[in-house]
């Protein structure tokens, strides 16, 4: 698979005076493996590092729950007109904000999307929000008020959650961390009901 990424704005050609107009959409794809023929300009590495003269880093949105809120509601006026205008409950937010997302920022509009379909109400409740969204039953690993005696169980389940999240849900790694064996992770997973 290559990789394509997409930019809307006004076009001007490097060198020259004029401005081309307005530019609907270029589309720019790099093929990770060139086909045996390709070399010089033609080469996609070349062309990588000729549209790569600045990197910007992002970091996945599990990683900026700040921005959750600012994006939700930017989503939710882009669809008003769609859709009507739609509110968040508080508690929706608060889910939104707990979930760790994936799918990054498209997963988040997509759900909040689907919300606006279904919900004949104005306000999405956090009924209408997907359900792996709202699957949110797990228990936290370091809470304000720690559960009385918690079970062995319940201390391995969370602990293996948070291995999970920290490794990117990368079970041979969390296995590593773990230190477990993959297999033995695997039915530890099943046993929990915890999907990845």
């Amino acid at each position: 698979m290559g990789q394509t990424s997409q930019w809307h704005g006004r076009l001007v050609l490097i060198g020259g005076p004029f401005e081309a107009g307005n530019v609907t959409q270029v589309r720019i794809r790099q093929q990770p493996h060139p086909p045996l023929g390709l070399r010089g300009a033609d080469d996609p590495g070349d062309v990588y590092y000729r549209l790569n003269v600045i990197a910007l880093h992002l970091p996945p949105l599990r990683e900026r729950r700040d921005d959750i809120p600012l994006l939700a509601h930017r989503f939710l006026d882009s669809l008003a007109e769609r859709e009507g205008e739609k509110a968040l409950a508080d508690e929706a937010l608060d889910v939104l904000c707990a979930y760790d997302w994936p799918g990054n920022v498209r997963e988040l509009e997509n759900a909040l999307e689907r919300a606006a379909v279904v919900t004949p109400n104005q306000e999405i409740s956090v009924g209408d929000l997907p359900d792996d969204v709202r699957a949110t039953d797990a228990k936290p690993l370091v809470t304000d008020q720690s559960p009385s005696n918690p079970s062995m169980e319940l201390i391995e389940r969370a602990y293996i959650q948070f291995v999970l999240t920290a490794e990117g849900g990368d079970k041979s790694k969390a296995a590593e961390v773990l230190g477990i064996d993959p297999s033995t992770l695997c039915r530890k997973l099943n046993r929990y009901g915890i999907e990845v």
